[in-house]
């Protein structure tokens, strides 16, 4: 976009546009994000559903007491939320079977 003279025209677009949280709600903005990380993904043959879990899926319930579970295909992937989870303290995240 930059060698096509594109890049600036792009970017000034998107600083017209007000994404203030009192404007946007995090729910919009993360299904806005989702929507432009599947485009550039196809675009791309990649797989959106690697980036972007909705906060409405994450946080069903009020704080109760969850035991998680999941699993990754990428090791690298995984070791990043594990150890995310650890700095959190959650101690039982670097289990795997």
């Amino acid at each position: 976009m930059e060698e096509a003279n594109r890049l600036y025209l792009v970017v000034s677009k998107f600083a017209e546009i007000d994404l203030h949280p009192q404007v946007v709600d995090n729910i919009t903005m993360g299904l806005v994000f989702e929507d432009l990380i599947r485009r550039f993904n196809e675009a791309a043959n990649e797989t959106a559903g690697d980036h972007f879990t909705p906060r409405e899926v994450i946080r069903p319930a009020a704080p109760a007491a969850w035991r998680v579970f999941g699993q990754d295909y990428n090791p690298r992937s995984y070791a990043v939320s594990a150890s995310d989870l650890l700095i959190k303290g959650f101690s039982e995240a670097a289990r795997s079977s």
